[in-house]
């Protein structure tokens, strides 16, 4: 998956879009990438119901 960077506003802010999985209950969803390898959920609070999610970017 080919995925740009998006630069903010603020210096030291760029963050990409990628798909996700939690390797615990296998939900898919979006979430934003920051520079700083930070990684949220876009759209939602919490990236899926598992207390605690182990996230993993989807690569092809």
């Amino acid at each position: 998956m080919s995925v740009a960077w998006v630069t903010e506003m603020s210096p030291g802010t760029e963050k990409r879009r990628a798909a996700a999985t939690c390797g615990s209950c296998g939900e898919i969803g979006i979430v934003r990438v920051w520079e700083d390898g930070t990684i949220q959920p876009v759209g939602q609070s919490s990236f899926c119901g598992c207390s605690t999610p182990r996230i993993q970017l989807l690569e092809t």
